[in-house]
């Protein structure tokens, strides 16, 4: 980030110019003495942010590391050290950065070490009571702090008295506003002009309409209706051709379409043939038609197949039981044990397709993932031992070796890469540890070290703390200029994020390859414009932290965004976008989102926009925009 990016006005930079000494400079530490009286006298000004008197705060400070004074306001050589009585003699910088959070748990006083997205090391130390009070008093915010030696004694602060050091405590602090960002936040007025040059137009057709095409049969819904009619019109010719002659279709035959659609459905959710999709989808040139690009990034609407192929697995799997039942003349043993076991796996497959339905897996998406996981491999398992016991049963019958039944049963082979499809994953299981910044009580930001490998763009991770029972996918956020590692946002969402900002494990584990997200498809459009809504910033910046330089406007829209989500994800926005529009909701109250999204994407006049949000916001967002012939994309309940 350039050095302007983080500076206050032009006369605090003189002040700080003229009150950084250096330590081992009595000459200097003489100069700081000169502008003392003027600093001590300065006037704390009073904050412009709403009041939150009914929340406490957390205060942190952080000092500049050596290696990283470019960021800084002027730079620091060697910051001058001062003595304070808190906890005994303490050093602490000449300036240094405060920032104040909301918190439930009142002062937080931690000491840590940690870089910021910017790549600037600071240390996190404990800040004096009356300094911290000083600064909370002003509410959340991240405020220039320069500490001013009141003493006047050549002779060096090692030989004060206790009078005299709380003097310094007390008067020393010169607290100056570093709060750059609060000026670049979009204000309510500024929101309404916008919306008034470029007022959101009619929707290009009838409600209706808009409703079926962009609602009823959404790409996802295209998909999955594709894959099923496929099927059932082939599940019917079957069934036509076993009126007109029982023997003509096997039950063999039908065992292969069943192994084929759930091979199809498992395979649309493994990580490499996801990534493998949005690789080939998401590098066409941008000289092809704006049409065949917005068709194309509708590849994260693959789970459609997904969860087609489910249904239609279920659906040939009955017709199976039925030409198994008519077809044997002569039931073994092992046969009666595939009529058993047969009855399980329907129930399985059928609670399985309730329950996935969008309705059943938001409102019970724990016991969703268990039982999808769970009812999954327990069906495999069957349908394993089925398969097994019809070859046994064909070779006995045929007098042939049961290897040689399996050899030649293509259900069989479906089934060992459907198998090796499901353990691939849990082969790459693995504990990762973290250091953990908390940006607030809503929010923090875990950062893992990889010495090794630097992540590509928009890529997630499913990190759990108990692999077996709940998994969790997050998108990662590279660091930036290609510096190995990455970070995980995580804002309190549910029981398990609350935990995870509450108390932080040791350790997580995560399961898999790493899997491209929605917000690949960005790399279609040049300019787009990028929306974000709370957290939502955290796949954002896993794109704008790897294409700085990306033709973009981000738009992101939260709940004190700073106080909230810190000051590293604020300037990695603004060095992606110096124009960013950032909205505090706290402030400007509901925004019409649709309405801005609309105005920025003609004022920029980008190629599409792409969203990341809540639910309820992408599919608003994304509706009201396409409705209107705006190429808009959002993630879906099933992407």
């Amino acid at each position: 980030m350039a050095a302007n990016d983080m500076a206050p006005h032009d006369e605090a930079q003189q002040d700080h110019n003229a009150s950084i000494p250096n330590p081992t400079s009595h000459t200097r530490r003489n100069t700081l003495h000169q502008v003392e009286q003027q600093d001590a006298n300065l006037e704390v000004p009073q904050p412009s942010r709403p009041g939150m008197a009914d929340r406490q705060f957390s205060t942190h400070i952080y000092t500049l590391g050596r290696q990283h004074v470019r960021p800084f306001v002027g730079g620091l050589d060697a910051p001058e050290q001062v003595y304070l009585p808190t906890g005994g003699p303490q050093p602490l910088p000449a300036e240094a950065l405060v920032t104040v959070r909301p918190s439930r748990r009142g002062i937080q006083r931690t000491v840590t070490d940690y870089s910021t997205s910017s790549g600037l090391t600071v240390n996190e130390i404990t800040p004096p009571r009356a300094m911290a009070d000083t600064v909370a008093a002003h509410g959340p915010g991240t405020y220039r702090v320069v500490a001013q030696d009141t003493s006047r004694q050549d002779s060096g602060v090692e030989k004060l008295d206790d009078a005299a050091l709380e003097k310094i405590v007390t008067v020393g602090y010169a607290i100056k506003t570093i709060d750059t960002f609060p000026d670049r936040i979009a204000n309510k007025e500024y929101l309404e002009s916008l919306t008034k040059v470029y007022p959101l137009p009619a929707p290009t057709g009838p409600n209706w309409w808009n409703r079926l095409r962009h609602g009823v049969f959404s790409t996802y819904r295209r998909l999955w209706t594709l894959v099923l009619l496929g099927n059932l019109a082939a599940l019917l010719y079957c069934v036509w051709l076993s009126t007109q002659d029982l023997d003509h279709i096997s039950y063999s035959t039908a065992a292969t379409a069943v192994a084929t659609n759930l091979f199809v459905g498992t395979l649309m959710r493994h990580e490499h043939c996801v990534n493998f999709l949005f690789r080939v989808f998401c590098a066409l040139p941008h000289w092809l038609p704006i049409s065949i690009r917005r068709l194309a990034a509708k590849i994260y609407c693959y789970g459609g197949i997904h969860s087609s192929c489910g249904i239609s697995g279920l659906a040939w799997y009955i017709y199976f039981l039925a030409l198994l039942a008519l077809q044997v003349q002569k039931w073994t043993a092992s046969l009666i044990v595939v009529a058993c076991l047969a009855g399980v796996v329907v129930t399985l497959l059928t609670t399985m397709v309730i329950t996935s339905h969008p309705y059943m897996r938001s409102k019970f998406h724990n016991q969703w993932e268990l039982m999808h996981r769970f009812f999954g491999w327990s069906c495999i398992g069957m349908i394993w031992a089925q398969i097994i016991l019809i070859a046994c049963a064909n070779a006995h019958y045929y007098s042939n070796s049961v290897a040689h039944a399996l050899i030649i049963t293509p259900a069989f082979w479906f089934l060992i890469a459907i198998t090796m499809l499901i353990v691939y994953p849990w082969l790459r299981l693995r504990r990762m540890t973290y250091s953990a910044e908390q940006l607030s009580s809503h929010a923090i930001r875990l950062w893992f070290n990889d010495s090794k490998r630097v992540l590509p763009l928009t890529v997630g991770i499913r990190l759990s703390t108990s692999p077996m029972t709940e998994t969790h996918a997050f998108a990662t956020i590279p660091n930036a200029d290609n510096a190995p590692g990455f970070s995980v946002l995580i804002s309190n969402s549910g029981d398990w994020t609350k935990r995870i900002i509450t108390n932080p494990p040791a350790y997580l584990w995560a399961r898999g390859a790493y899997t491209i997200g929605v917000l690949r498809v960005a790399m279609l459009f040049k300019p787009i414009v990028i929306v974000a809504t709370g957290s939502g910033i955290g796949p954002c910046l896993s794109f704008l932290q790897v294409h700085p330089t990306w033709p973009c406007r981000v738009v992101w829209s939260a709940r004190f965004p700073e106080a909230t989500y810190g000051r590293g994800v604020m300037e990695s926005v603004y060095r992606a976008d110096p124009n960013a529009v950032v909205i505090d909701t706290k402030k400007t109250g509901k925004p019409d989102l649709v309405g801005i999204v609309h105005a920025i994407y003609k004022e920029l006049n980008a190629e599409a926009v792409a969203i990341i949000s809540n639910p309820m916001a992408t599919r608003e967002v994304v509706f009201e925009l396409e409705s209107r012939s705006i190429p808009a994309f959002g993630a879906i309940f099933d992407s």
